[in-house]
């Protein structure tokens, strides 16, 4: 497994959904932090709402099927 901060300056092509834990679970925070710290300047993020996340998923050109894995697979 590889770790978010190198994750963010890798390659396009190698891009794609990851998800990535350690020893404790991150927050948002943590990765605003990070993004921070490789940028070298401050990052604000807003938070997206619960209910609000796979309509902003869709605009971004997410698929029905990354967004309903089990519905997809049955």
């Amino acid at each position: 497994m590889i770790g978010p901060r190198r994750r963010l300056i890798e390659p396009v092509g190698s891009t794609g959904m990851l998800q990535v834990e350690g020893p404790r679970r991150y927050k948002q925070q943590d990765i605003t932090d990070a993004f921070s710290d490789l940028l070298g300047r401050p990052v604000d993020v807003p938070q997206i709402p619960r209910g609000e996340r796979k309509q902003t998923f869709r605009l971004f050109g997410v698929s029905e099927a990354r967004l309903y894995p089990a519905a997809m697979a049955a």
